[in-house]
């Protein structure tokens, strides 16, 4: 009978080993699934992006391709900045200004709102006092002329990303404007240029 008993106890032991509370068992019931983010809605997480700072979604992008690819999209950017403006209170203004050094350019934001500016980006190899902007953006875009180069430069104010567009036949008397086509969804770059001629009722010239 002693044996049996002694049996049935060390039978019972690992049994009420598992139950015991902080057991490993325990443990790892209580850690949440690694996929659980992957089985969330694309809507819905649309929706909680689109109310996330900048430097939060530049974060989230190195977390899966597929969040990197959904965050970059040009759909989701366009949300973005439509929330965005929808969600200022005050208008805002883009402007440029020389560094100390006088070799880069740093664009700034500013708001009557707001008693400082806020620094976007710094634009180096650039002279501040020959950058023109565009007077109005295109869905978030702007366009920025380097005067000195010649180079345009597209920037996005809400994501502080700017690109140097490919080199281009510079125009005396010339400007560019920025467009989006509504029907292929693309952005087009269009030089404007202004030909003076005299025409010559004699001489046909």
């Amino acid at each position: 009978m002693m044996q049996q008993d002694s049996k049935r106890k060390r039978s019972v032991l690992p049994e009420t080993a598992t139950l015991a509370p902080g057991s490993k068992r325990r443990r790892r019931k209580s850690v949440p699934s690694r996929h659980a983010a992957a089985m969330l809605p694309d809507e819905l997480l649309t929706e909680v992006c689109l109310r996330l700072p900048v430097k939060s979604i530049l974060r989230f992008r190195a977390a899966c391709r597929s969040w990197d690819a959904m965050l970059s999209s040009e759909e989701f950017g366009q949300l973005y900045a439509a929330r965005a403006e929808e969600m200022s209170s005050a208008p805002k203004l883009l402007f440029v200004s020389p560094t100390a050094n006088f070799n880069s350019t740093a664009v700034y934001k500013c708001s009557p709102s707001k008693p400082t500016d806020d620094l976007l980006l710094t634009l180096d190899d650039v002279r501040g006092n020959y950058v023109e902007v565009t007077p109005a953006p295109c869905h978030g875009l702007s366009l920025l002329y380097d005067g000195i180069a010649p180079a345009y430069y597209v920037m996005n104010a809400t994501t502080r990303a700017v690109t140097r567009l490919p080199p281009f036949r510079d125009v005396a008397f010339a400007t560019a404007g920025l467009g989006c086509d509504a029907r292929t969804k693309k952005y087009k770059m269009d030089p404007i240029t202004t030909l003076c001629g005299i025409w010559s009722a004699f001489g046909g010239a």
